[in-house]
């Protein structure tokens, strides 16, 4: 299968909803591939670990 990587911007309440999205597409979109959260970007490079390791 192959892999759709996706950047997300800003990881606030909106950004928390689409990583969820991205997560949980395949139990209702038939996908022929596999949606993969690749990039974070944040105000600081501090914050885009520290929501990297909250996102898995």
């Amino acid at each position: 299968m192959k892999k759709v990587r996706v950047g997300l911007i800003g990881t606030g309440y909106i950004g928390r909803c689409h990583a969820i999205a991205y997560a949980q597409a395949p139990t209702v979109f038939p996908l022929d591939a596999e949606l993969q959260l690749e990039y974070l970007a944040e105000i600081t490079p501090e914050l885009a670990a520290q929501k990297a390791k909250e996102f898995g």
